[in-house]
């Protein structure tokens, strides 16, 4: 928190690349000045990364993530696809009704009977 870090030191420190952290940089960590290399202060990464780990929201039961629109929604129609990818758990895959993407979410087979309850899910064989 006291410290000051290149892009390098807080890529090894938070254990993500460097590129990461240019991208953080751009998407508005702040930097102490507009020299290279960028001095990031330590209080300032803090409370980014809090801001970060904020953002972060579960996905309501009977909805896919859509990372086109970047919200989640119902998968379109109410309907929903499951794909088992190992004994106990698989990705439910459904079309966004904004844009018409291709939305994913990972599931148990324990929440999959939860889901069913709100959505009318098929179970295919995995290809």
């Amino acid at each position: 928190m006291h410290l000051n870090y290149t892009v390098d030191e807080v890529a090894r420190t938070v254990g993500v690349g460097k590129p990461t952290v240019r991208r953080w940089i751009k998407g508005g960590l702040p930097v102490i000045d507009a020299r290279k290399p960028a001095i990031i202060r330590g209080v300032d990464l803090l409370e980014f990364l809090k801001d970060r780990a904020k953002a972060k929201q579960p996905c309501p039961p009977g909805c896919c993530y859509c990372v086109k629109c970047k919200t989640s929604h119902p998968p379109d129609g109410g309907m929903a696809e499951f794909v088992q990818l190992t004994p106990t758990n698989g990705n439910l895959r459904g079309l966004c009704p904004v844009c018409g993407t291709m939305m994913h979410r990972r599931t148990s087979l324990k929440q999959l009977q939860q889901i069913r309850a709100v959505l009318d899910v098929s179970i295919v064989e995995r290809s």
